[in-house]
């Protein structure tokens, strides 16, 4: 393509907007969040795990199924069982000590992780029964709510092509003299 031919705005134009796409397309952020399992107002499990900044309540009760939870002391009578079901019990998963979301449950069973003394998991469908207890639909595919603001950046580098283009076009448009008349 030679300089100064006709489809140069456009490809300028284009080029322009692929790097603010490019540019805006960055990684999100991640927060740290705590879970905390709580009986009797006393914290007897604890984890902490990270999830994207955007993620929704319903997202983060998700990523309690398989996270490995710290006895904060014994569990239950029997210190070697594989089992413990915990009575009057609730969840919170907080964030820089705000709740994030919580849910009391009358009984959450949790089972020891092979060959620990003090690392726990929320049993079977835990994570579901206690999230709807939340008010949650931990079943819900929460991963693929977009925000307002990707929407927003989207518009915005299609708005900045386009003024881009704009001036390229009317800076390359032959000026014809005024007529004599």
């Amino acid at each position: 393509m030679r300089l100064g031919s006709s489809r140069q705005p456009a490809y300028l134009g284009c080029a322009i907007a692929a790097a603010l796409v490019a540019a805006d397309a960055r990684p999100a952020t991640a927060k740290l969040l705590e879970a905390r399992v709580l009986q009797a107002g006393e914290v007897r499990l604890r984890a902490e795990f990270g999830v994207p900044d955007t993620a929704p309540p319903a997202e983060m009760w998700q990523r309690l199924d398989g996270l490995e939870f710290r006895a904060a002391g014994p569990l239950g009578d029997d210190p070697a069982a594989a089992e413990v079901t915990l009575d009057g019990v609730r969840v919170v998963v907080a964030w820089v000590g705000r709740t994030e979301a919580e849910a009391e449950v009358g009984r959450l069973r949790v089972v020891r992780v092979a060959e620990s003394a003090d690392r726990w998991r929320l049993a079977g469908d835990e994570v579901a029964r206690a999230g709807r207890a939340a008010g949650l639909d931990p079943g819900s595919d929460a991963s693929g709510v977009v925000g307002w603001w990707i929407w927003a950046g989207v518009a915005a580098v299609a708005a900045l092509g386009g003024a881009a283009w704009l001036i390229v076009w009317l800076s390359r448009r032959p000026r014809h003299p005024p007529r004599d008349g």
